[in-house]
């Protein structure tokens, strides 16, 4: 199973993209939420938690991160860049997908 990690530029962003995630997974068919808490979802192929994309953000650990725009590129290197697994399976590079709108 694979952690997700949204990290937010507040917690509010990374609730609203965690509740587009779970629209998604609704509507999907070979996937279903087991757990869900306020900022935390469980589903049978996943792991996905909101946080924000500050210092204390720090010791998580992900497979997958998706990251706001308007998060510092300090926070990008000192906090989320070392919380990714490298993707070894494939070509080594760490898997971070951007979302929102500067």
């Amino acid at each position: 199973m694979h952690n997700e990690i949204i990290f937010g530029s507040t917690k509010q962003i990374a609730m609203s993209k965690l509740n587009e995630i779970i629209n998604e997974i609704i509507n999907s068919k070979d996937e279903y939420i087991i757990r869900k808490t306020r900022d935390f979802v469980e589903t049978n192929k996943r792991n996905i938690t909101a946080v924000f994309a500050g210092h204390s953000a720090r010791g998580h650990k992900c497979h997958k991160a998706y990251v706001d725009l308007r998060v510092s590129i300090g926070i990008l290197y000192q906090v989320i860049h070392p919380c990714c697994f490298p993707n070894a399976y494939y070509d080594g590079k760490f898997n971070i997908e951007m979302f929102g709108e500067v």
